[in-house]
């Protein structure tokens, strides 16, 4: 099977990664996108990997006694950019492709029960989390 050539434009614009989800290695245009195998999104993951690269280069000035505050519009930038994303996937702006379906209350309830048997753990309480 033959793929079409990619333009110089379309290169430049190519992204590999590799879903934390399912393993598998993806190329997108872009940044931000789903995996191809398990459709989960990869923005958490960018996110954390701008994080550590980040956190790399403050390191390495701080060994060389350079100022840290670049750190800071690098940070804000890669949240920005990540947050702009979940936006765009939750209808606040721009068109989105997959958006996320609207839950009533009686969905969660139904949800809360079936997954946890708990009742007691609401729409924004995590699954994961310890109670305090």
């Amino acid at each position: 099977m033959s793929t079409a050539p990619v333009s110089p434009a379309e290169q430049s614009q190519q992204h590999h990664y590799t879903c934390a989800a399912c393993g598998s290695a993806d190329d997108i245009l872009g940044r931000y996108g789903y995996c191809s195998c398990c459709g989960t999104r990869n923005d958490l993951q960018e996110l954390t990997q701008t994080i550590k690269e980040i956190e790399g280069k403050t390191r390495d000035r701080l060994a060389a006694k350079e100022p840290l505050e670049a750190a800071v519009p690098d940070a804000v930038s890669a949240f920005d950019s990540t947050a702009r994303q979940y936006a765009k996937q939750l209808g606040c702006g721009g068109s989105v492709s997959r958006s996320l379906p609207f839950r009533d209350a009686g969905q969660w309830e139904a949800d809360k029960q079936r997954t946890t048997g708990d009742p007691s753990l609401g729409p924004s309480t995590s699954l994961h989390s310890t109670p305090v």
